[in-house]
């Protein structure tokens, strides 16, 4: 079997213009492919029945004078992250229910004056929706938006049938929990050759 020199087949390697386009190429290709979004959806009862053939319980919200009245409520936490090599800008994303059940209120926590977030159709008592859109500016890699959310549910065996949906080019990943969402930030990339080892990290 014949014994390879590795320090002088690098050495003429790293000398010529193979070894840059290598790296580029490496680069362009992690950079080109389809990204991931990963999210995060918590839904609650606002009131826990102790059984099935307890009493029907009915919410009243007043505004304005006006009474608002619901059979049954669920709170919801969206918590979504960029677990992309790439920053956004502007990355728009919707929520959708659908069946029957209906957003009557959402509202962006941690707000600051660097992150910003645009509703198509913001949600209220009197705007009861069952989608709309969100612009979130920037979306830069590692950072995450929470939204907390009201549902007005009249469809309860479909309630956790709720979508987010994106025109970007990103593939939009659900993951069961806040714990499971904080370890997937990417955190670099190796290279190894048999004469050299490359590492980047972000």
């Amino acid at each position: 079997m014949t014994n390879i020199n590795w320090i002088q087949v690098g050495a003429g390697f790293l000398s010529g213009g193979a070894f840059g386009a290598l790296i580029k190429q490496f680069f362009d290709y992690r950079k080109s492919r389809i990204q991931t979004v990963t999210f995060n959806i918590e839904l609650t009862p606002f009131f826990n029945k102790p059984n099935e053939n307890s009493l029907a319980s009915k919410f009243v919200i007043k505004d304005h004078g006006v009474d608002f009245r619901f059979e049954d409520l669920f709170i919801g936490k969206l918590t979504i992250l960029n677990t992309s090599n790439q920053d956004y800008p502007d990355f728009s994303f919707g929520m959708t229910y659908s069946n029957a059940n209906r957003f009557i209120q959402i509202q962006q926590q941690k707000i600051d004056r660097h992150h910003k977030t645009v509703f198509d159709t913001l949600p209220t008592l009197n705007n009861q929706v069952q989608q709309f859109d969100i612009s979130v500016k920037p979306f830069n890699r590692k950072d995450n938006y929470n939204f907390d959310f009201i549902i007005n549910v009249t469809d309860l065996e479909n309630v956790k049938n709720l979508t987010l949906s994106t025109s970007h080019p990103v593939k939009l990943k659900e993951v069961t929990s806040i714990t499971e969402l904080a370890t997937l930030i990417p955190t670099g990339l190796e290279i190894s050759l048999p004469f050299l080892k490359l590492s980047y990290t972000k």
